[in-house]
């Protein structure tokens, strides 16, 4: 049964949660979750970038990103430099990450012609310019 309230907030996180699932469905074969993937393209696309970069990279708290960085490394999935400060961490991929997101692309390619299937594109590229408008007209500085 679907609800409709009139409340942006829960619009917005009904149709997270959705999406999410629809994703998670597609990437779980791999044993990989979209929030991983999308961690994992993040530190393949900025090598030795700093948890703190990658928690607000993804709007995140640190706490999370930490948390999740740290199912990846027990993954072998990224690995960790120690930066200046020992405290900051700087990851890049391992090998086996890089093989892995390279499996997951293909299936992320799927989802999203089939989100693109489903809503029809133009209406896909603008939920997604509707969705970076949020952040950017709503997230904290």
């Amino acid at each position: 049964m679907n609800v409709s309230l009139p409340c942006y907030c829960n619009a917005l996180r009904q149709a997270s949660r959705v999406i999410t699932t629809f994703y998670d469905d597609q990437l779980r074969p791999l044993g990989l979750r979209v929030s991983q993937y999308s961690m994992l393209q993040t530190i393949r696309n900025t090598p030795g970038i700093a948890t703190g970069s990658i928690a607000r990279a993804l709007d995140m708290d640190q706490t999370t990103a930490s948390r999740a960085i740290a199912a990846l490394t027990r993954e072998g999935w990224v690995l960790a430099k120690d930066g200046d400060d020992r405290r900051e961490k700087h990851w890049t991929l391992t090998s086996k990450g890089s093989a892995l997101l390279k499996r997951a692309e293909a299936a992320w390619r799927a989802s999203q012609r089939e989100i693109e299937s489903k809503l029809g594109r133009e209406r896909a590229t603008n939920l997604r310019a509707v969705a970076e408008e949020v952040v950017s007209a709503i997230a904290r500085p």
